[in-house]
């Protein structure tokens, strides 16, 4: 018994360590976003600020959810550059800025066309970073720049299904907060862990 209770300690004081350590990660991943290191971005605090931080293993990296939570694997925030960090935030709060989920609700997107939906926003987001966040350029899917999602969607589900799907798997990647479509980590309404 006394060694189990010396076990549960050392868990739960790793996890306060880990938990710590993700935090502050976060944290100067949020002030680099907001920096002149970044672009100068300064307009984005006020929503990088207002995201409520859920850390979960059942991401492959980051999330976010329409109630503007931020899912995060605190392994991969361990694991991952501050810049980074400070990108894939920037690519996830612009889909809660530029209500990409309720502009797929207004598009019909549904579980087959969401890969599509997912690619033609992230098109419209690495327009507008001044930075490069890993996300596809128009030129890279053969499509004009400076398109809507919705026009980018549009011309996207014209094409042929391919295998694999355009760009990521929309379950691994960006979260409901890209489409609106509930995933299996999403917390309910209201709840903030």
């Amino acid at each position: 018994a006394w060694a189990d209770g010396v076990r549960a300690g050392i868990a739960v004081g790793w996890s306060a360590v880990i938990g710590a350590d993700v935090a502050e990660r976060l944290a100067a991943a949020k002030l680099w976003l907001v920096s002149q290191s970044a672009g100068d971005m300064p307009y984005l605090s006020t929503a990088v600020y207002s995201l409520v931080t859920v850390r979960t293993e059942r991401v492959a990296r980051m999330s976010t959810d329409v109630y503007w939570r931020l899912y995060v694997n605190p392994l991969w925030v361990l694991g991952a550059d501050v810049d980074a960090l400070a990108r894939e935030i920037a690519h996830q709060v612009w889909h809660l800025l530029a209500d990409h989920a309720g502009r797929a609700t207004d598009c019909g997107v549904d579980a087959a066309s969401r890969d599509r939906w997912k690619m033609a926003a992230d098109l419209t987001i690495g327009e507008v970073l001044p930075f490069d966040a890993g996300l596809p350029q128009p030129r890279q899917v053969h499509q004009a720049p400076n398109r809507s999602a919705e026009e980018y969607f549009r011309l996207l589900r014209a094409r042929p299904v391919t295998k694999p799907p355009l760009g990521l798997d929309p379950d691994r990647t960006c979260g409901s907060g890209s489409d609106g479509m509930a995933r299996e980590h999403d917390l309910p309404p209201g709840d903030a862990e």
